[in-house]
């Protein structure tokens, strides 16, 4: 397998594993004592944040956690599919590459808000976030794999 292929499918893993974060919870938490599980979703956290009246933090975890990494997808992938214009898109591939360590820290900061255990409220760590980092980490594989055919190929 040459690297061109191990990228392509370290690509479609990824994007595998971010549509399975995308779709399943990032946390559970229940009240001490209580059966019924409340399950997080980052999507749910973002419609949190918004109706909470946390504009700027709903806003950042869309950008960084959603926009970004779609953004990210879709360079990547015209740079694995596409023969032309490949200029352009390694130029927006950097930018986006640049920005692209916040979906991790985005991530962090909403397991800290939500793990913090009390007496009352138990929260875990549930699949969904698994799912998100592994696709984090395979994209991230996915740029280097790339980056070094490149460079090879010179």
């Amino acid at each position: 397998m040459n690297k061109k292929q191990a990228a392509i499918l370290t690509y479609l893993t990824s994007l595998g594993f971010f549509i399975a974060g995308m779709l399943n919870p990032i946390m559970g938490s229940k009240l001490f004592l209580q059966f019924k599980r409340d399950d997080v979703y980052l999507w749910s956290s973002v419609r949190d944040f918004y109706k909470d009246g946390e504009w700027f933090i709903a806003s950042l975890l869309l950008i960084f956690t959603f926009l970004l990494p779609l953004a990210k997808y879709g360079f990547l992938g015209g740079r694995l599919f596409l023969q032309r214009g490949n200029e352009s898109i390694n130029y927006w591939l950097e930018v986006v590459n640049k920005w692209a360590m916040l979906d991790v820290f985005v991530l962090a900061v909403i397991i800290v808000n939500l793990k913090f255990d009390s007496l009352i409220i138990v929260t875990d760590i549930r699949i969904g976030t698994t799912f998100f980092i592994l696709s984090i980490l395979l994209l991230m594989l996915t740029s280097f794999l790339l980056r070094t055919q490149k460079t090879e190929t010179r």
